[in-house]
């Protein structure tokens, strides 16, 4: 054994060795770190691959949804250029169906402010319209009427407030020739009498367009020019020199009252 103090020898070899086996468990540590991150390293790889394959699994989803929205939007855009389409027949349709309905009308005359009875029959009123042709426009001509009666709500009827309804309500007259009825509206626009009208007889639709159109009309009366309507179309026009003035207004054979009725 050593004596105290005494310093103890060591050899090269023994360096040797220590620096030996610490540069083993260096190498033995450092193989283990790098097995650690190469079995990190495969499992990332190995979700990177599950994640890819499902990637692609919904990329191609979302292709197959692409298609899927386009074949439906190109439905879509079929049906909406069918509903296009149909909406086009329609209106056509309503047209044809207010012109065929005002053809019916063609020989109707509709006359409002003519006193109404109680229990008032069609053969009544038809003597009340002949009565106020040769009364109100003096002509005395016996003008044959197809048919005649009133159109509305009937004037006998109470009110919600207990009062009676006295209005009485418009008549519509078919007459059996057409040049009777322009004649009658020709002399009502001539002689205007007083609290009654003479109107054409048109359909509710046509009547609506009109409606719309009766402010354009009153606004250029005031402004001193001739607006009257032919059917739904609302014609204005400045006024000519008298010297022609006259053979307008002959020529004329549309229906100027603004005023329009909804009751059918």
């Amino acid at each position: 054994m050593p004596k105290p103090n005494e310093q103890q020898v060591v050899t090269l070899d023994v360096v040797n060795a220590l620096l030996k086996n610490q540069a083993e468990a260096y190498r033995s540590s450092f193989q283990s770190i790098i097995a650690d991150v190469k079995e990190e390293l495969r499992s990332i790889k190995k979700d990177l691959t599950d994640l890819k394959v499902s990637l692609q699994f919904t990329q191609n989803k979302f292709d197959e949804s692409e298609k899927k929205v386009a074949a439906i939007e190109q439905k879509v855009k079929k049906q909406s250029e069918n509903l296009f389409d149909l909406n086009d027949h329609a209106d056509s349709s309503d047209e044809q169906l207010e012109y065929l309905e005002n053809q019916s009308r063609r020989s109707n005359i509709r006359i409002v402010g003519v006193p109404e009875q109680a229990a008032e029959s069609w053969d009544d009123t038809e003597t009340k319209v002949k009565e106020v042709i040769k009364e109100k426009l003096g002509l005395s001509e016996e003008f044959e009427i197809d048919r005649c009666h009133r159109v509305g709500r009937n004037s006998n009827r109470q009110k919600r407030d207990g009062r009676q309804d006295d209005e009485p309500r418009p008549i519509v007259a078919k007459l059996v020739r057409w040049k009777d009825k322009e004649r009658i509206l020709k002399k009502a626009r001539e002689v205007k009498p007083d609290g009654i009208k003479f109107l054409t007889d048109l359909s509710k639709r046509t009547l609506a367009k009109r409606q719309e159109k009766i402010p354009a009309l009153i606004a250029a009366r005031k402004d001193g020019k001739i607006a009257y309507f032919i059917m739904d179309r609302l014609i204005v026009k400045e006024k000519p020199p008298d010297s022609v003035r006259k053979r307008a207004n002959n020529e004329n054979d549309s229906d100027p009252d603004p005023e329009v009725s909804f009751n059918a």
